[in-house]
């Protein structure tokens, strides 16, 4: 019988939040002393403005929590549909903005229409180490490009409203995604009013943006990560090669990164250079000057917000003057603390039937194999297979669950191949989620991940490594099994191998059972993931202050200027 070891939350296996700020107090660095510096009185009017590709509105959701946390109103513009309701959901505003009752009040805008395509799968056609991907690469250079622009030529609804909103506003946010149609709002404003241009911040929600890196000047270091082209996954941030650095596997290796990093950025440069084309051209229909580097250019001339400073990133990652890195934001910490008090508090965040399913039912110590691979990836029948049925098999007789977050369509998709090995769901809900062998398997179609992160039931979890996964279950210390997919994911997951958080997933997931076993019996790999959350926890401290800072700052001065 394989054993399965619990990981445990150090928040809440030694009094939440409460004890590591007592363990940290007395640090050189005490994060949680508050800032002595003044503060905006009265308090700022935000505008955060979100697009509705994955993973963006939760990120914006996240600063609109710690923003409001910081004693300014907030209003956040989405786009209708999945984007407005992750935002209501997140900060815990019912559907007619109405502030649920203890949440944050904030306001949500519906603003312009939907136009991200949805479920864009971000899987590679090919290996990521191959030369078929380097002439893949070559062939088809563009996508990232193409899909910017594609994004704003839909986005005209939404500039054509945000001209009616931001004169109300102190100041302007916008996640990266979006920021030629919000820049663009905010200048045009200023050349028709003959006033200063309203204050505006872009918010780059992953510290691997590939336009961010390659977007200044070119006496910078070579960027670690190209994460829109193939080879990612071959610039790992030191080389931890066996043999070391200065052996001559590890020269041929140093040679081998560098090869690649000049080759992909050299496309990435052409990509965006032929996208400026396309933006000025927008630029002009809005009756505006041509932007310098297009997209790239807005990233220069704006303050930046990075987030994911230490330890997400390497702690000497170059950066530039406009921009300010901070660490990861964590929901849970913005909301107060993580663990709960009560089932009732527990129920709210889980939902309450999946709280029963995890702490419930005679199973007061269920330990749970999270897996999720993101709203960006679709798997293979194989892939669905071997986790659907080979893992569940590999874990019989360890006590262990496993909670599978799926999108409803591709669920469907593999529902018949679960059903002819499994049998049929031995209880379901056809909107909600599938339970297998008695709640062995349990199919989740939407599921509030932080909570489930933060549960405390948790010992691994199989994941894309998408960049809010990452930071999330670092934050939780959970232990991770990495399986990307494509663009950051490569570069986060290695990120998280070295920092000792994370060991990969078999190719294919062939044989992902036996892989599973191993990373539950890893001792070593359960105390990293504990360590980094302590530090990660003290980098989201750091990153709150930092980021009210750098709003208050840029923002204040603004409001004086008649």
């Amino acid at each position: 019988m394989p054993e399965v070891y619990r990981s445990s939350n150090p928040r809440q296996e030694r009094g939440g939040l409460e004890f590591l700020e007592r363990t940290f107090s007395n640090s050189e660095t005490d994060a949680t002393q508050e800032d002595p510096s003044p503060r905006p009185s009265p308090s700022l009017n935000v505008l955060l403005v979100t697009s509705d590709l994955p993973s963006h509105p939760y990120a914006v959701a996240k600063l609109a929590l710690l923003i409001d946390g910081g004693g300014h109103k907030v209003t956040v513009a989405a786009p209708p549909g999945k984007a407005a309701e992750t935002v209501r959901d997140t900060v815990g505003v019912g559907s007619q903005e109405t502030p649920a009752a203890g949440k944050a009040k904030i306001s949500v805008l519906e603003c312009g229409s939907a136009f991200a395509k949805e479920h864009i799968n971000v899987r590679p056609v090919v290996d990521p180490h191959s030369w078929s991907a380097f002439f893949a690469g070559i062939r088809n250079p563009l996508p990232v490009a193409e899909q910017v622009n594609d994004l704003c030529d839909a986005q005209e609804e939404m500039y054509v409203l945000l001209k009616r909103l931001i004169p109300s506003f102190d100041i302007v946010v916008c996640i990266h995604s979006i920021c030629n149609t919000v820049c663009d709002a905010v200048e045009s404003l200023a050349i028709q009013t003959d006033s200063p241009p309203k204050p505006c911040v872009i918010l780059s929600s992953l510290p691997y943006d590939p336009v961010t890196l390659l977007g200044f000047s070119r006496g910078w270091a070579l960027p670690r990560t190209i994460t829109a082209l193939p080879h990612v996954a071959t610039y790992p941030s030191s080389l931890s090669v066996s043999g070391g650095r200065h052996t001559l596997r590890g020269f041929a290796t140093a040679v081998s990164q560098t090869f690649w990093k000049i080759l992909d950025a050299s496309l990435m440069e052409w990509a965006w250079m032929w996208s400026a084309r396309r933006n000025d051209e927008r630029r002009a229909y809005r009756g505006l000057p041509p932007r310098a580097k297009g997209w790239v250019g807005y990233m220069q001339r704006y303050p930046m917000l990075w987030m994911g400073g230490a330890p997400f990133c390497p702690a000497d990652l170059p950066t530039p003057p406009n921009v300010t890195l901070v660490g990861g934001l964590d929901t849970g910490g913005l909301r107060g603390g993580n663990g709960w008090s009560s089932s009732s508090s527990r129920s709210l965040e889980l939902g309450e039937d999946l709280s029963e399913w995890m702490y419930g039912g005679g199973e007061e110590d269920r330990k749970v194999l999270f897996v999720c691979f993101g709203t960006g990836t679709t798997l293979t029948p194989a892939e669905g297979r071997a986790v659907g049925v080979e893992l569940v098999e590999a874990l019989k007789g360890s006590g262990a669950s496993v909670l599978w977050a799926l999108r409803k369509t591709q669920a469907a998709n593999l529902k018949p191949m679960l059903d002819e090995a499994l049998g049929s769901p031995t209880r379901e809900s056809d909107s909600k989620f599938w339970e297998y062998l008695g709640g062995v398997l349990r199919i989740e179609f939407d599921v509030p991940q932080i909570a489930i992160l933060h549960s405390g039931r948790v010992v691994l979890f199989v994941s894309h490594l998408g960049f809010g996964s990452f930071t999330e279950a670092v934050g939780a210390g959970v232990p991770m099994l990495a399986y990307p997919s494509g663009l950051d994911q490569w570069a986060n997951a290695e990120r998280a191998k070295e920092m000792g958080v994370a060991l990969a997933a078999p190719k294919g997931l062939i044989g992902l059972g036996p892989a599973v076993l191993s990373a539950l019996k890893d001792v070593e790999l359960r105390q990293r993931s504990r360590e980094v959350a302590a530090a990660a926890y003290l980098s989201s401290l750091r990153g709150k202050s930092e980021v009210l800072r750098t709003i208050e700052s840029i923002a204040e001065p603004a409001r004086h200027v008649v």
